[in-house]
């Protein structure tokens, strides 16, 4: 048996430009039959056998086609345009045989190769990212698994494979549907790697979704999930340590499955952290309401008219909001519940305070406040001044924060708190004449 070592084909290769240049030569020095037509087709198949990676047998077929092409070849220069011509069809038949052997496996190896970029352009979400490519990519396949399949259904007799050319012969047919199946694979995978890379250049919007799950959560964890469903809280926090391992990965498509299940139930955490916060706040509210209902009349007879005035309105004020909170509560209303409910204990807070102080003090730290409040605040650069205003009920920074002329959403609150640390140090208390800075958005 002849061993392969690949030798021929290469020296056939090297030579072929001037091989077809010596044909050339012939026609035009007036050398009549050189079997030009013979030695294209062999040299063609030839080609074709090399590219399917032959081995073992089909290997040797594919040497003994090299040779007898270069036989062929070695012919022209005598004239023996017939012995070369026969040549010819003896070397495109090595070929054809080399290439019937070794198309089942070439045929499966591309078929696996496509398959497998598939699956990254899958995993990479390109059926969503980018369905064009991806969906062509999936009909290639298809169309190539046909293809394939056609070619296996194929019967070749072994007087067929003997002499390929003839009319009945199917060896042809059953390399022309092996060809239209690699050709397809080949396609399919190119687009399949078009639509991996197209998908894979969105990957920060697939990091952006995840954050916008974590801050979610965040804000649930500062409602005090893990108080009311810490169990539920710790699975989700996981799912997102786990998407974002998939993101690194190169599997968007396992990522946003799992970015979508923690967005779903981040929203419930949320919703239930809210609800649980609003019912505790509301509770404490009205038990710091009933307190400074209690010691407002305890300090009635040693506040001075103008305090009893004061402690009074906050002090219906208070129990305004918290009426205001659990209505509220009660429409599912949960933030504003919230908001309320803070606030109402702000206030209830001030007068307790104010009640638990002998007059004369109270006397001593309203000059004190009422000098601080002389002094104006200039804005800062890019911000604006406000004065707090005597309402009822009372001013807060989540209501200053809610105005259409600050920023129109009382959740912005921390923005004017953070720009007025150095007056406000409890940002549930602060006083009407007050001078705040509202820095710009």
């Amino acid at each position: 048996m002849i061993q392969y070592t690949g030798n021929a084909t290469r020296r056939l290769l090297q030579a072929a430009p001037l091989l077809s240049f010596v044909v050339i030569g012939f026609v035009q020095c007036g050398k009549q039959n050189v079997p030009v037509e013979e030695l294209s087709r062999a040299r063609k198949e030839i080609e074709m056998a090399q590219a399917q990676e032959p081995k073992d047998q089909a290997a040797d077929l594919l040497t003994k086609a090299t040779d007898t092409l270069l036989e062929a070849h070695a012919l022209l220069p005598d004239a023996k345009n017939e012995e070369a011509a026969a040549k010819g069809v003896e070397a495109r038949k090595y070929a054809v045989q080399s290439r019937l052997d070794s198309a089942p496996t070439y045929g499966v190896s591309l078929q696996e190769k496509s398959a497998a970029a598939l699956q990254k352009a899958d995993e990479a979400f390109a059926e969503a990212l980018a369905r064009d490519d991806f969906e062509s990519a999936r009909t290639l396949h298809e169309e190539g698994t046909a293809a394939l399949s056609q070619a296996e259904g194929t019967q070749v007799t072994p007087d067929q494979r003997e002499n390929p050319f003839t009319d009945k012969s199917a060896a042809m047919a059953q390399l022309g549907f092996y060809q239209q199946a690699f050709d397809k694979f080949s396609a399919s995978a190119e687009a399949s790697e078009r639509a991996r890379a197209v998908s894979l250049s969105q990957k920060s919007d697939m990091i952006e979704s995840a954050a916008a799950v974590e801050a979610m959560l965040a804000k649930a964890k500062e409602y005090g999930i893990e108080k009311y469903d810490e169990a539920g809280y710790k699975n989700t926090a996981a799912l997102l340590v786990a998407a974002r391992q998939d993101i690194e990965a190169d599997k968007l498509k396992a990522a946003n499955e799992k970015i979508v299940g923690a967005e779903g139930q981040a929203t419930a955490l949320l919703e239930t952290a809210r609800k649980g916060k609003a019912e505790d706040l509301a509770v404490e509210a009205e038990r710091t309401v009933d307190l400074a209902e209690s010691d407002f009349d305890r300090a009635t007879a040693k506040l001075s008219a103008a305090d009893r005035v004061k402690y009074g309105e906050y002090l219906k004020a208070s129990r305004e909001a918290l009426d205001s909170s659990k209505s509220r509560l009660g429409e599912e209303m949960y933030e504003e519940s919230i908001q309320e409910s803070r606030e109402s204990i702000r206030l209830s807070m001030l007068v307790r305070e104010g009640s638990a102080l002998s007059a004369r003090d109270l006397a001593r730290l309203e000059e004190e406040r009422k000098k601080s409040e002389t002094t104006k605040t200039e804005p800062t650069e890019g911000g604006r001044s406000y004065t707090v205003q005597k309402t009822r009920p009372a001013e807060s920074l989540w209501r200053i924060s809610s105005k259409k002329e600050v920023y129109g959403k009382g959740s912005k609150w921390t923005k004017i708190y953070d720009a007025n640390r150095d007056k406000i140090k409890n940002p549930d208390l602060i006083f009407p004449g007050q001078e705040l800075v509202i820095p710009e958005e």
